[in-house]
């Protein structure tokens, strides 16, 4: 298993993460959400409700004819709170290069989508991804 993934398990231990597609989206309105995981093999329809949910789109939707075909590695995106609260937060959301079967069984759960509710975690988690 590679650091990542270890780490990701270190996280949900110290309960420091949301799971799965409800969770992440409640941690988002909560502005609890520093940063977001996706599987790489998460179905386009989950990936764009994240995203959307998360005020961002997909760079790929913005450079070419072919929507959705290439996802960059993360997007930068204001995140407004319940009732589009004024106050805007920048959270990123970052593709692994683990399907959803390896990242459920680093965390006991079936999740194809988390959330990092710590900015200590997160911040070693986006080094960890944006190296590999």
């Amino acid at each position: 298993m590679d650091r990542t993934l270890s780490l990701l398990g270190l996280c949900r231990r110290a309960g420091k993460m949301s799971l799965g597609y409800e969770s992440v989206l409640e941690s988002i309105r909560k502005e609890k959400a520093q940063l977001i995981i996706i599987a790489e093999n998460i179905s386009e329809r989950t990936k764009r409700n994240i995203l959307f949910n998360a005020n961002c789109k997909l760079e790929s939707d913005k450079n070419s004819g072919n929507a959705g075909t290439q996802t960059p590695h993360f997007h930068e995106s204001p995140v407004r709170g319940i009732g589009g609260a004024s106050r805007a937060k920048n959270v990123k959301v970052l593709t692994l290069k683990n399907s959803k079967e390896d990242l459920s069984r680093a965390l006991g759960k079936y999740a194809a989508v988390i959330s990092i509710n710590d900015f200590g975690f997160s911040k070693k988690l986006e080094e960890l991804i944006n190296n590999d």
